[in-house]
């Protein structure tokens, strides 16, 4: 992996969708940002049309492809949760 030369931001959005509108209007305006989006968000980026607007912004985007609940799920099932 290539050397990155110029410090970059890191912008998480999760699925929530609060203030995503506000939030994509700062991150086009914003120079050197890296935009890392979980699972849930990507489909409401695109419900709303994000997902286009920050690609002809330049936007680099990394998404990511695990869910937590599998994480959580394996541990509650190898918990004894007898009394």
């Amino acid at each position: 992996m290539p050397k990155c030369t110029t410090p970059r931001f890191a912008w998480a959005i999760t699925g929530s969708g609060h203030f995503l509108e506000e939030s994509i209007e700062v991150i086009q305006f914003t120079q050197n940002v890296d935009l890392f989006l979980s699972k849930a968000v990507k489909e409401v980026l695109h419900m709303y049309g994000y997902d286009k607007t920050l690609r002809d912004a330049g936007i680099r985007m990394f998404k990511d492809t695990t869910a937590s609940a599998v994480a959580a799920c394996c541990l509650v099932r190898n918990r004894n949760l007898s009394p």
